[in-house]
């Protein structure tokens, strides 16, 4: 079972769009001749972005993720060939989140991090993100959230791991724990360990915004939510239309009516603010209230 992106090689993580030029600093390709392409874009304000192409064709088929470095970007990035994959450090800009979908996974998670009032036996809060792309929300969330805060990522496609780790500020692999793996198994691993989470971020999808079944299916969520604290949250990016593929509608019924058997009156759709021509991203919650 894979975890894929939204271009539909194996990664996490749906944009809706991609900054305009940039220079293609680095393209990894993978072992299978039909695997995408991952590309890494430096940008002079030093953002860096990570999208897919299809073999062959130097054609974008979607963005991943988005990253603001700190301070001016490297000459090195700009040294040599195009896609000849120079040496770029970046450390991440953890002061703001660019996609609007993750504003609204932090706004849930919020207030764990932020809470002055400290209660006997309170620690540093814990999460699992599904889905690592160039590690924006695990980067923000460390930035954000107490001293001693846990978050643990799991990320199918190793190539992705391999840019972000070169290109996107998640070098630091004390701080940043990022799992090769598969979504579902990884999931099944922690509820036999016994793991417990403040919060799981799952953000998982194929081509054309449709989400794997085994990132949502009744398995998974199950496993998924004996996982959480209680009080602890499940939160989803994903679809509920897409212009491209008439599966993602019935998709985002099923997966919400899964939600609705598992969590009960604490399923929520929390509306993503998106402009009108994209309004079809939501992020789904469910609430360990037991």
């Amino acid at each position: 079972m894979r975890v894929l992106s939204l271009a539909a090689a194996g990664v996490c993580g749906a944009l809706l769009s991609q900054p305009a030029g940039g220079r293609r600093m680095c393209v990894l390709n993978g072992t299978d001749p039909t695997d995408e392409h991952v590309l890494v874009r430096v940008y002079r304000n030093n953002v860096r972005s990570m999208s897919f192409e299809h073999p062959g064709e130097k054609k974008e088929v979607g963005s991943e993720t988005t990253v603001q470095c700190e301070g001016p970007v490297p000459d090195s990035c700009f040294a040599g060939a195009d896609e000849s994959c120079p040496p770029c450090p970046c450390t991440m800009d953890g002061s703001g989140l660019a996609f609007s979908y993750a504003r609204v996974m932090w706004s849930q998670v919020r207030q764990r991090c932020q809470s002055f009032l400290r209660p006997l036996g309170w620690k540093p809060p814990k999460f699992l993100v599904i889905g690592y792309g160039g590690g924006s929300i695990p980067g923000y969330l460390l930035d954000n959230c107490p001293e001693g805060t846990v978050v643990e990522s799991v990320e199918y496609n190793p190539r992705v791991i391999e840019a972000a780790r070169r290109y996107f500020g998640s070098a630091d692999t004390k701080k940043f724990q990022i799992e090769h793996n598969d979504a579902l198994p990884a999931v099944a691993q922690r509820v036999s360990a016994g793991s417990k989470y403040d919060a799981v971020i799952v953000d998982c999808f194929t081509g054309n915004g449709a989400v794997p079944d085994h990132c949502r299916n009744q398995e998974f969520l199950g496993d998924v939510s004996l996982l959480l604290e209680r009080n602890g949250k499940l939160l989803q990016n994903i679809w509920h239309y897409s212009p491209k593929s008439d599966q993602v509608k019935a998709q985002f019924q099923e997966t919400l009516e899964s939600y609705r058997r598992l969590f009960g009156a604490t399923t929520q759709v929390l509306n993503v603010p998106m402009p009108p021509e994209f309004a079809w991203n939501d992020v789904l919650m469910g609430v360990n209230s037991g």
